[in-house]
Formats: structure tokens, sequence, C-alpha cells
């Protein structure tokens, strides 16, 4: 059945024909019932289930503000649809794709963001140790599939794939990954008013050039907390809120990765998809030919693929705002989030090892012989220009640590308690 369906007037949904896995079609959507745009400015969202726990609380909230919402639920995609490739010597790109139909969705040079300087770190301190947790970016299966909803989500606003995004005065849509909830009383407004609350503010920001409105930063339950003694990630007060609403709260940040849930415009998503395709395109040598769409002000820079992958642009200078991401950060009064990053039902994927990772990255994690050589000829790109010490990083991260200790009643003091199940 095709998903994309629900959420839709009845008598619209049979006009819509089947779909297979990844395929947002244009021409899919070419018989759509009148009855789908019946309602005044629904806003779009756009969201994928991963499991049964998540969906049933994700779908609980939207449901508050049916109305308000124009439904775009894309089709699952698991981290068994998906498969990593290496070629196994210091040159060779990693390569994300489709198992099915072999599409490169992602492309990666070495030494591969922060998984090598996370490889550098063992291979440099003592790689006769037991492997330490990697984790980071396509090496977590869950992550690769997490990237590719994005992908699939801005392409089809992009492409207005979908009724929700396909007339021409639709100019903005919502992207929510499935374990991100609203929380009355402590969101910016209620469940019902969330989606005006969103059209309003971004129908205001854009005209000053804001095209990404972040929805989930600092969640301090998912360990992504701002405006604490040992981390970089900060928010402050923007010089205006949202017009006619006292609740919400508009936030500049930095340093902050959280892209759980977000608005953007459908003409950033179009320079998004333009910059991922002219990648693809050119095997993952950017330079000269894009510019990263992904993070800059104001803009988080999760899922980490995604950030690394558009890393191979060029940096936009800061006064650049054609082409570059310019966002803000929507909260509540006492939280710099208007949704709540809820990631205790786990989703990883289950092979038969019980492992969530891909074999590819097994074997480069492997390859210490080849990571040697590679580290040796990119010590200078892993520390991003920075003087090369094999003791810095470690140095670095103890420094975190002592000042994590430090000041952790500070992380407590900040701490909102917000029910697992709500």
């Amino acid at each position: 059945k095709n998903p994309l369906r629900r959420g839709l007037p009845v008598g619209a949904r049979e006009a819509l024909p089947r779909m297979s896995l990844f395929v947002v079609s244009p021409a899919a959507f070419d018989r759509v019932h009148p009855m789908a745009f019946m309602s005044p400015h629904p806003m779009p969202v756009f969201f994928s289930i991963s499991t049964e726990e998540r969906g049933l609380r994700l779908r609980r909230w939207l449901a508050a503000a049916d109305s308000g919402w124009c439904m775009a639920e894309l089709p699952a995609i698991h981290p068994e649809d998906l498969d990593v490739e290496w070629g196994g010597d210091a040159s060779s790109p990693v390569r994300m794709l489709n198992v099915t139909s072999r599409e490169t969705l992602f492309i990666l040079l070495p030494p591969f963001g922060r998984f090598g300087r996370q490889m550098e770190r063992w291979v440099s301190g003592n790689s006769t140790a037991a492997m330490p947790n990697i984790n980071s970016g396509f090496a977590s299966a869950h992550k690769v599939a997490n990237a590719a909803f994005h992908l699939r989500a801005l392409q089809c606003i992009a492409s207005r794939c979908h009724p929700c995004v396909s007339r021409r005065d639709v100019t903005m849509a919502v992207i929510l990954e499935d374990d991100v909830e609203h929380v009355e009383g402590i969101s910016p407004a209620s469940a019902e008013a969330y989606p005006l609350l969103l059209h309003d503010a971004m129908k205001q920001l854009s005209v000053g050039g804001i095209n990404k409105l972040q929805l989930a930063v600092g969640n301090t339950a998912a360990k992504q907390a701002v405006n604490i003694p040992w981390r970089k990630a900060r928010c402050w007060q923007h010089t205006e809120n949202v017009t006619g609403w006292t609740g919400p709260r508009l936030l500049r940040c930095s340093h902050f990765s959280d892209s759980h849930a977000y608005v953007v415009t459908q003409l950033h998503a179009q320079r998004i998809v333009e910059a991922h395709a002219t990648l693809v395109q050119h095997h993952g040598l950017g330079s000269g030919v894009c510019v990263n769409p992904w993070e800059h002000e104001s803009c988080g820079d999760d899922p980490a693929i995604l950030r690394e992958f558009f890393k191979q642009c060029d940096k936009p200078p800061r006064n650049l705002l054609e082409g570059a991401c310019n966002g803000l950060a929507l909260a509540g009064q006492t939280v710099p989030w208007s949704l709540f990053h809820n990631n205790s039902a786990k989703y990883r994927m289950g092979n038969e090892h019980g492992e969530d990772r891909y074999g590819a990255v097994k074997a480069m994690e492997a390859a210490s012989s080849v990571w040697a050589l590679m580290l040796a000829n990119m010590s200078a790109a892993l520390h991003r220009g920075h003087a090369v010490d094999p003791n810095k990083a470690l140095e670095k991260q103890a420094k975190r640590k002592e000042l994590k200790r430090k000041f952790s009643h500070s992380i407590k003091a900040a701490r909102v308690d917000v029910p697992a199940k709500i």
C-alpha cells in the first residue's frame, strides 16, 4: 500500500497510484483529487516511521491538529535497504547506496570526517588495544537510513512530488524524524496550534532571508544540550520573536548538531538537492563546483552523514546568503526547543549478528595498515589544518571530561523533566 495516501481526505487517497520503495515521482500525483487541497494553508509535514512505537507517538500528537497538517508519510527506509561500499585502499571513497537500484546516495572521500578522526585516535594510540566504540556517521547503519530519509524528503519538497507541496504557493515544509514529540505546557504552542505557529514564523522570517527553522535544539536528554560550560553549543536570543505569539522565542545558535525537526523553504530544499546531485556527479570532489548548503549560520549539522558529505563542497563565506543555510531556532519559554527529542525507543539494524553496522565498515576498522598510510598522508585534513600532534586530541578530550565533571550540577539544573511516554 502507498503510505503517502495517509493524511489525505477520502477521495484523494483513491486517486494515488501505488509506489515502490524510494521512488517518489511527480508523475505519481497527476490525478490528485481536488479535495486534497480543501484545508486552508495546511502545513506540509514529511516523516517516515521506523518502529511501531515511534509511529504511534508521532501520529498521536500530529492528530491533535489534523486539519492543520498536510501529512506526507514517505515509505519506510530501513538500514537493510541500504549498503556501504569501500574499495579497500587508502584512496578509496566510501559509497552509501540503495541495495536494490544501486543508486549512489552519498559518497565520502578519505579521511571520512569524524569517522576518520575516531580511527586516528585508535591507530595513533595503541592499535593493539580493543576497538573503541566508533559510531559516527556511516559507522552506524541506522544513521545511514536516517540520512537517506532526509534526502528523500528534501528531494520530494524540491521537486514538488507530493500533493502537499505540489501547489506553487506552498513555499515551505516541515521534516520530522519519528522520535520528536510535542510537549503540552513546554512546547511554545498547543499541539493544535503548532502548525499555524510554524507557518506564521517561517512566513515572517523568510522575508529576511531565513530558510531553515530548527525545532529540536538542545535536548538535554539526547546529550545535545546548549549553553553549558563543557560544550561549544550556544544559543542566544534573536533580535525579534514571532509576531502575534507570546509563547515562542526565536534563538540564534552555533556549534549545535540537532536536526531532528525543522522547517525548510522549498527554494532552499532545491539548493540542497542541486548540491547533492553535483557532489555525486563529481564523485565527492566538490571544490569549485558547489557551496555547502547544509551547515552555516545557525543551522544544525546533523545528520552526521549530510554534514560530512556537504563539507566536500566549498565553505560559504560568512556574508553569503545565496545558496547557504541561514537559520534560527524556535524555542519555548523555558527550553531551547519546541519539540522534544525522545529517543527512548531505540532503532537499530537487526542483522544476523545483532550489529548496527555494515560489512564494509567492519573491514575498514580491521585495515589498520591502510589506516596508518591514510593518516600519514592526511593528518592535516583530519585536524582541519591545525598543527599535528598525536596527543592533542586526547588532551582536549580529557579537558572536556574534567569540565563536564566539574559542572555536572549545571547540567542537572538545566534539565527539564519530560516523561518518556506522553
